[in-house]
């Protein structure tokens, strides 16, 4: 098993990388990222309407044997967890990026 200080940190756009289309399946669940590819029922990247790549958080608990199926598959990593104020102001900026260049094609310099 890999240390908890060896392991990986994903972003949800990170681990969509890992939908098993490439061969590497991987699910988060209560920010545990599981690698779920060597397993026959995860084979494409779907199990029973769940799809690789994705935080299973919502959805494992509701299936029929729960989150505990997932204790058989190894950690591969973290989810990063992504606060609602820092995807605020990475909108910001590239909004402001955005209205800077919008505003300097209309620009003429008189000079």
């Amino acid at each position: 098993m890999t240390r908890k200080s060896e392991l990986k940190e994903y972003t949800l756009k990170e681990l969509t990388e890992y939908n098993g289309e490439n061969g590497t399946a991987y699910v988060a669940y209560q920010s545990q990222v599981y690698n779920v590819s060597d397993s026959d029922i995860w084979k494409n990247g779907t199990h029973k309407g769940c799809n690789a790549g994705t935080d299973l958080t919502g959805k494992m608990d509701k299936t029929p044997h729960g989150a505990a199926i997932l204790k058989g598959y190894p950690v591969v990593g973290t989810l990063k967890k992504i606060t609602l104020e820092s995807e605020l102001n990475q909108d910001s900026i590239k909004l402001t990026v955005k209205l800077v260049s919008s505003n300097h094609q209309g620009f003429n310099d008189p000079e």
